[in-house]
This record gives structure tokens, sequence and C-alpha cells, in this order.
């Protein structure tokens, strides 16, 4: 198998890390605009599957197919307000395309190019990066497990090791990301029906190993397509954000008091510390059929490889899925959301084989 990684930046560094180490994948192109990001992931690789080319997506979107022509698989580590037009581009030279995500009105955009994909034999998959992405894994393997389904309740939160002032938080992934969850409305399933809920609300308190007494509440973006896919299935579904205690009260405080969005990732980014020593906690908790099946995963910034555990959690299950996609393993064709069709043990057994822990248990 060939990939291609589009980005050279934090998830990017980690999806070629993966891939390099795959004994599946021979060739590993990256893409970016900033060379010096690219000797340095060159660098950091010391692979010789490594193959670099420069470009700037932005101003050379219609010379992006032919950097993608003779591949198997694309992955794009990029802001998603460019996914559209590279699923596109893939689309147009056979090549397969997946994504972090990020953004519903860019998956449904993606998805709108189904039958284009199908007459050229290639598979699109938006939202495959850890939420939304595996999460809709997991809500896949939840509903296999235990056919009809009550609720599902997923639970995520990337944080520092330890809690930060001023708002008890560090910033783990990028400040736009981090405020689009924040203020944009949130999809749920209530009583079967989909629903549209304010973000920062609901607050909840819960507990982690070690991390003890968090609190969560709802933010946008988790579920993506799943209100969609399983309305009608799934009685109640939502998706809310882990934090330490306080952080939710201080941000709105922050909130109110700056006022535009621009300002507040301005004052963010000045703000907030830069998290490296990470970790990622993750909860989904299904109910149905009289059973009660958790999946918990907790995962840290790895000191060996110097990727943090966002970078791990968000690359890695785009990166299983490429190679599942790009060496045959998964036939289908067309544009679909990962719930439709992921071999959804298989890409936690493969995680785990990576040191992500991911456990589950029977309540």
């Amino acid at each position: 198998m060939k990939a291609v990684v589009i980005g050279a930046g934090m998830m990017g560094r980690a999806a070629a890390y993966d891939l390099v180490r795959n004994p599946e994948v021979e060739r590993v192109k990256i893409i970016d605009k900033n060379p010096l990001s690219l000797g340095s992931l060159k660098l950091f690789l010391n692979s010789k599957k490594v193959e670099l080319d420069f470009i700037d997506i932005e101003t050379e979107m219609v010379s992006v197919s032919g950097f993608l022509q003779g591949y198997d698989c694309a992955v794009s580590c990029v802001p998603y307000l460019f996914n559209y037009e590279l699923a596109k581009a893939a689309i147009s030279v056979g090549c397969n395309f997946i994504d972090l995500g990020g953004n519903n009105d860019v998956v449904q955009q993606e998805l709108s190019l189904h039958e284009e994909a199908k007459r050229q034999n290639v598979l699109v998959v938006p939202d495959c990066g850890l939420a939304p992405g595996l999460v809709s894994v997991l809500t896949k393997r939840l509903v296999e497990e235990l056919g009809t389904v009550e609720s599902i309740g997923l639970r995520v939160g990337g944080l520092p090791q330890k809690p930060q002032l001023p708002l008890n938080y560090a910033l783990v992934f990028s400040v736009q990301g981090l405020v689009n969850e924040y203020v944009e409305p949130c999809t749920a399933l209530r009583e079967g029906k989909k629903v549209i809920i304010p973000p920062m609300q609901e607050i909840e308190q819960l507990e982690f190993p070690i991390y003890g007494k968090l609190e969560a509440f709802t933010t946008s973006g988790g579920t993506s397509t799943l209100p969609d896919t399983y309305c009608g299935k799934i009685k109640n579904l939502d998706y809310k954000t882990i934090r330490y205690p306080g952080h939710r009260d201080r941000y709105l405080q922050l909130q109110q008091q700056v006022g535009d969005r621009a300002t507040l990732e301005d004052t963010l980014l000045k703000m907030l510390p830069k998290g490296k020593e990470d970790v990622i906690l993750l909860r989904a908790t299904g109910e149905g059929n009289g059973k009660t099946i958790q999946y918990q995963m907790i995962d840290h910034y790895d000191p060996q490889s110097e990727l943090t555990s966002m970078m791990r959690t968000t690359a890695f299950p785009a990166t299983i899925l490429s190679s599942m996609i790009g060496t045959g393993k998964i036939g289908v064709k067309g544009a679909y959301t990962q719930e439709h069709f992921a071999p959804a043990q298989e890409i936690i057994d493969e995680l785990i084989k990576r040191g992500i822990d991911i456990s589950k248990s029977n309540i």
C-alpha cells in the first residue's frame, strides 16, 4: 500500500509515524506548504519509506490531484475547510480519502460525493479522528453488542495530566477547534428524535482512575452524523466534553467578558499553557436489553515517540482505517461515515496493539 499524508503538523506527524511503522505500507508521501516542517518530520521519521512534496493547498488546490495520483489512500490532517476540495481531488485520480473531520457542513458536502466516488471505485470517509471518529466506531460496536439500544453516552476529554491555571486546562489542540466546540449548537437524540441542544450545558460529575472527580458538559461536533444514522433506533444519545472541575464556569465568565469570537480565540491562545504531557479520557456507555456495556480509554503522552495523547488518539484511528482501505481489507465504495461500515472490533484491537488502553466492562 502507498499512502499520502496531507499536512505535516501535529496530527500529520502522528499519522506518518504510524504509517511508516506498518509493514503493509511501502511508501508514505507527506505534502505540506512548509519546507521546515517537512524537513523536521523526515528527520523524526528516519525511514526510507518517506517521500516529501511541497505544496500550498490553499493556493494550489488545482494541483493536488497530481500529488495523489498512483496512491492507494490519502489521510487529510489539515483544517476541515479544505476537506471537500481534497476529497474531490482524490476521487478524480482514484485515490481513497479519509480525514479527521471537525465540521458537520463539510462532512455533508463530502457525503454528497457518494455516487461520484462509487463511479471512480474509491471510498471517501470523513470524521476519522477521535471525536468525531473513534466515538462513532465505539457507538457502532455498542449497537452490535446490545441489539436494542436504550441510550449511549459519549464522554471525551483531552486534558493536561495536571490542572493548570487559569482555566484548569492547557491547549492540546487548535484554539479554533476548542472554541468551535464551546459555541456551536450540539446534536443529540432524545426519545428517539434528533434534537439541537445548547453547548456548555447539562453539566455532570464523573470520576476516572487517578484523575478523580471531573466535570462534563455538552459540546458540539462529537456526535457528527450519529443522530442522523441512529434516529429512531437509539432512544437517547449525547456527547459531552470532560474537563477538570471549575473549567466550564471560568470559561463562561471569560467568554462573557471578551465578547466576539476572534478576540476570544486570541485571548485563549495567549492565556492557555500548551499541553505536551497530556491525557485523553474517554468513556462510551451503552444501555439496552437489560445490559450496560462500557468502553473506557485512558491514554497518556508517550515520551518515547514524543507524541501527545491527542496526536495518537486522533491520528491512529485514521491511519488504521486507511490501511484497511488501502490494502483492500475494506472493499466498500462511495462516501460514508464509519458507523455504516467500519469493522469496529478490529479497529479497537489495532489501537490496543499500539499501546492505547481501551477496556470493556459489563456494568
